[in-house]
């Protein structure tokens, strides 16, 4: 059976492999396809590209972009993307110096403290990286305070420890919209990694299906075969497609590999076949109701940077903002009954 791996991380954000180093790999382990999805970045897809021409394997533009959603940081995977198109730029941009800036800042708080680090150091170490706390964990253990990455995640730089900040992100709507800009095919990344119960893992599902999720990640490394299956037949009974992929980040996470996952992971090439169908955007059924329930686009719209909104400006009453929303409430609450006509298509066993 051929077999893809469409879930990767180069060194141009937190892997420990060239882009064209895991084409390589992937050609050397027999895989068809392969995607180098580096977090919010680009800049390792077009050596991933040149790499599968010369070694015979498919390689799938990609990106895995980190959004909002109730507060935690869920990742929306974007395939077939033009990683050159317009509406990336702007976004990846703003993505890149909240990054910075946030390094910078964690960066003071370590040296503000004795540690010997600064930003100069580690930018010398990881000159192709999209740098973040792996590098400096990593950074950490080499300099002798840690034992381990790990180590270093525990007791400085995990969430609720004394070197964490939190990390400004999109929405799921503009995260959404910007793969489909760039003419991608939006994916929800491992639902069940969010440690939501069923049901709320369910909600999300229908509340990205409404914002243009086309497909769910269900061949996962950390995904049980129970969880498996029941994403699957989760994906059938919404419609939609299916994806999978290892999280390979080579040597950072150690007990993963390309390929195979813990061992078991086999994504059929049947996949990205059915994925491939997914391109293009609005789906038929949602057509009237974009066109005919949304706000008109004239000179009033205004577009916010958190991305699913539009606001048209006020009369001397505000009358014309209220009735700009309520027509936008009315489009957004359409598709989610369209998400929950496809519900009731069939039933779900269990």
């Amino acid at each position: 059976m051929d077999l893809i791996d469409l879930h990767s991380h180069s060194t141009a954000s937190d892997g420990t492999d060239a882009p064209a180093g895991i084409v390589e790999k992937a050609a050397a382990l027999g895989l068809r396809a392969v995607s180098v999805t580096d977090h919010d970045t680009v800049s390792g897809v077009e050596e991933a590209l040149a790499a599968g021409e010369r070694l015979g394997v498919e390689v799938i533009p990609g990106i895995e972009v980190s959004s909002d959603y109730r507060e935690n940081n869920v990742h929306i995977l974007g395939y077939f993307i033009d990683v050159r198109a317009e509406a990336l730029r702007p976004v990846l941009d703003w993505v890149k110096t909240e990054r910075e800036e946030r390094n910078r800042k964690i960066v003071a708080m370590f040296a503000a403290d004795g540690f010997d680090m600064s930003l100069e150091e580690l930018q010398r170490e990881y000159p192709d990286s999209v740098l973040g706390r792996p590098h400096m964990a990593e950074h950490l253990m080499r300099k002798g305070y840690t034992q381990s990455v790990k180590e270093g995640f525990d007791k400085y730089l995990g969430e609720g420890k004394p070197y964490y900040l939190p990390k400004r992100r999109i929405s799921i709507a503009k995260a959404v919209e910007v793969i489909l800009a760039a003419g991608g095919v939006p994916v929800l990344a491992h639902p069940m990694q969010y440690k939501y119960p069923r049901d709320e893992v369910t909600e999300m599902i229908e509340y990205t299906m409404s914002l243009g999720i086309r497909a769910l990640e269900c061949y996962y490394s950390e995904h049980s075969p129970e969880e498996q299956e029941w994403l699957l037949a989760r994906a059938e009974r919404y419609g939609l497609g299916v994806s999978g992929g290892s999280d390979y980040h080579g040597t950072r996470k150690t007990h993963i590999a390309l390929g195979t996952g813990m061992g078991s992971l086999a994504v059929p090439y049947g996949v990205l076949e059915n994925l491939k169908t997914r391109r293009g955007w609005p789906p038929p059924g949602l057509v009237f109701f974009i066109f005919a329930l949304a706000p008109p686009w004239g000179k009033q719209k205004k577009h916010l940077p958190s991305g699913g909104r539009w606001r048209a400006k006020r009369d001397g009453r505000g009358n014309k903002e209220t009735a700009f929303k309520g027509r936008f409430a009315l489009f957004h609450c359409a598709a989610r009954w369209e998400v929950r006509l496809l519900a009731t298509r069939r039933p779900l066993p269990g």
